[in-house]
């Protein structure tokens, strides 16, 4: 395990350790885990299970077992999975704890590297084969801050004293030095003296902006204000130069600070031409704020720069308006499910997860979150995100009940799409009741006839031919004879009379047989099949008097 502190570096080693692991030793597969949060993790669990082949349409925790199981086969080869940021194992959901709680995958060709600002949590993730990232010295940080400055702005360099000084309260943090950077090479004839001197104006302001905002409570008051007084004077820089870039900014706060799609990016008042998208873009990745992945068309922002623009809009009570925004750009971009463009909307998903489970997302309007959540949780069931899906369709089935009522159409779509979740995933008993007051509430609100009334009568049909009931309980259940019975019921309403008429008649038999002549039910059947009989006779008779029309017409037409 790489610990040591957020900035530091970490992420970067690991990323060379990979790049030179693969120069030296081609034939190791390398899989990267986002450890960020549990959403990242899920996600890139499913990535890597894309790569070894394994099917994608199963809950995300089976997911989890079948590749840690696959990469500890024999015959799985040499590999190294990074684990990234495993730095929470304070509560049961977090990451880190689903990483001990699963069985980490071992094999003696293959490693695990983890990397983290906890030195407890790299003790107990990798006991004492630990490397501790230590705050850099002087050369090491002149040779970084040298590096990321373009080849014409390393004249500043010349004047030793001053860099020094420079670097000293910048903590020597690498985070810091890349971002300052990025703005002397975007600000032409800026000095370090300057430089200096802004900051020196400008970091109480600075902190004042992280507010009850943390960063990380590993770090300094002195390497808090370097992280946020850089990230200050360069989006100050960016305001005045490039308005949508620092839009852009404020958008990026509010959604996943990694793996974000160039396409994600709203269109603003600008109606954007693509040549206005990529200067905006630009921008950010010389100043430092975005480094753009091996697949080009994502980007990552440093978590603490993510989390220092999260305090920013805080503090200026803009947050709302930034997720409100993000919500309504990523309505538009998510489908309701289906396999089309799959692996965009892939892209997209993790975003919407992220603004959905946002507190400022909680006070939008409840028709701006349900068309967010319908479209989440109609992926999450694409993808075989059963677990997921189902918390997301059971908050939007208690809120459309709490905010529409009961009897609202929309209520009883979610109870309806609720029900088929449960359904996909073999919970026949818990998805019985859901079909059956749908059903319900169905005919009652619209009628018998109305499409959505006979979408749940195929429904309920549907599902008791795939519970095989009568074999699970025997066919003298009282369940299983109000299954049969619903079953004819349904048959009957869509004019399947004939195998409806069977159903009827075995129900009444085994209702007098158990329950007797007089009882409530078995008087129920009779009714069913009076009523059946009254409905065939009237089929007939309808049909004959067709006929006799029809026949009528012929003659009138020929004569």
């Amino acid at each position: 395990a790489v610990c040591g502190l957020g900035g530091i570096g970490k992420t970067q080693i690991a990323v060379e350790f990979a790049y030179r692991l693969r120069s030296q030793c081609p034939d190791h597969s390398i899989f990267w885990i986002r450890a960020n949060d549990q959403i990242s993790f899920e996600t890139s669990y499913r990535e890597v299970a894309g790569l070894l082949g394994i099917p994608l349409d199963e809950a995300n925790a089976d997911i989890i077992a079948k590749v840690n199981a696959r990469l500890a086969r024999a015959d799985a080869g040499k590999w190294l999975m990074i684990i990234d940021n495993a730095d929470d194992l304070g509560s049961e959901d977090s990451t880190t704890s689903l990483v001990v709680r699963k069985q980490i995958p071992r094999h003696n060709s293959a490693g695990i590297l983890f990397t983290t600002r906890s030195r407890g949590v790299a003790t107990r993730l990798a006991k004492n084969h630990l490397i501790k990232v230590d705050e850099m010295n002087e050369p090491e940080s002149f040779a970084l801050f040298s590096r990321n400055l373009q080849q014409d702005r390393r004249i500043i360099l010349q004047d030793e004293a001053t860099t020094k000084q420079l670097l000293e309260i910048l903590c020597h943090l690498p985070l810091a030095m890349t971002q300052a950077a990025g703005y002397f090479n975007k600000v032409a004839h800026m000095t370090i003296e300057k430089y200096m001197s802004i900051f020196s104006s400008r970091k109480e302001e600075a902190m004042e902006v992280l507010g009850e905002g943390k960063l990380d409570d590993d770090m300094d008051d002195p390497e808090k204000r370097a992280v946020a007084t850089t990230w200050l004077i360069s989006f100050e820089q960016i305001q005045k130069d490039n308005e949508l870039a620092a839009e852009y900014m404020k958008f990026i706060a509010t959604i996943k600070d990694e793996a974000i799609p160039d396409d994600i990016l709203p269109d603003t008042k600008y109606k954007l031409l693509t040549f206005k998208q990529e200067g905006a873009i630009g921008t950010l990745v010389g100043f430092g704020f975005l480094k753009q992945q091996a697949e080009r068309r994502f980007y990552n922002m440093h978590r603490l720069v993510h989390l220092v623009v999260q305090s920013w809009l805080k503090r200026r009570n803009e947050t709302s308006i930034w997720i409100q925004k993000a919500s309504t750009r990523l309505t538009k971009l998510i489908p309701t499910g289906g396999h089309e463009d799959r692996e965009k909307w892939t892209g997209y998903l993790p975003h919407g997860l992220h603004v959905a489970q946002s507190s400022a997302f909680a006070v939008l309007p409840e028709e701006e979150r349900m068309s967010l959540f319908v479209r989440i949780g109609a992926c999450q069931r694409t993808l075989g995100q059963y677990s997921a899906a189902e918390r997301l369709h059971r908050e939007m089935l208690r809120l459309r009940e709490e905010v529409l009522g009961p009897e609202h159409p929309d209520t009883l779509t979610s109870m309806n799409n609720l029900a088929c979740l449960f359904e996909d995933q073999g919970k026949y008993e818990a998805a019985e009741p859901l079909y059956e007051e749908t059903l319900r509430l169905n005919e009652k609100v619209f009628g018998q006839e109305h499409p959505d009334t006979l979408l749940s009568m195929n429904n309920l049909a549907s599902l008791f031919e795939s519970q095989g009931k009568q074999k699970v309980l025997g066919e003298e259940h009282p369940d299983t004879l109000t299954s049969m019975n619903n079953l004819a019921n349904i048959l009957e309403s869509q004019g399947k009379y004939e195998a409806a008429k069977p159903l009827y008649q075995e129900t009444l038999l085994l209702r007098q047989k158990i329950l007797g002549e007089e009882h409530p039910d078995t008087l129920t059947s009779m009714n069913n099949l009076v009523r059946l009989s009254i409905a065939k006779a009237s089929t007939r008779r309808s049909s004959r008097s067709t006929k006799r029309c029809c026949c009528f017409l012929e003659r009138k037409s020929s004569a």
